[in-house]
């Protein structure tokens, strides 16, 4: 992965996330959903589509080993993160995990290396005349692809 890829990623994450609270949950293709930055009217989303889990720390095994959840216990780990904050995202190298940092100390950790599929997508949802694009994806084998607004990132 290209270093400045990741970082230019990580820094479009946190404008959309931090500081944000989750405050929902999509079924389907799972998606953790938060009520986005404070200037956008648009809600930010994490899809949860490859493995993840719910550490006090990040692991440091590597490759991390994920326990098998059903579809209930997925959900009910999940909604144990309602009304957390974001206090930082942060995207791994060389592959790109997803770390989202909660202030109560918790974080969401999400699998981000696939050779065939996007391990994870976020970005905010796109409703009504006024929305901007903005979408984050993990792509196969370790890149990374951003979508925003020009001059929306500092």
């Amino acid at each position: 992965m290209d270093e400045s890829d990741r970082k230019f990623a990580e820094s479009v994450m946190n404008r959309l996330m931090k500081g944000s609270s989750v405050n929902g949950l999509r079924f389907f293709t799972p998606q953790l959903l938060l009520d986005g930055p404070k200037d956008i009217a648009q809600e930010a989303y994490i899809n949860l589509s490859s493995e993840w889990d719910i550490f006090e720390s990040i692991p440091s095994d590597s490759p991390v080993k994920f326990e098998e959840l059903t579809q209930e216990q997925e959900e009910i780990k999940l909604h144990q993160l309602r009304g957390e904050e974001v206090d930082k995202v942060q995207i791994l190298s060389p592959h790109p995990h997803l770390v989202v940092y909660f202030k109560s100390g918790k974080l969401l950790y999400m699998n981000g290396e696939d050779e065939d599929y996007e391990p994870w997508q976020a970005g905010l949802t796109s409703h009504g005349n006024n929305s901007d694009t903005w979408l984050v994806v993990a792509c196969p084998g370790g890149g990374m692809a951003v979508w925003c607004p020009e001059g929306r990132i500092k």
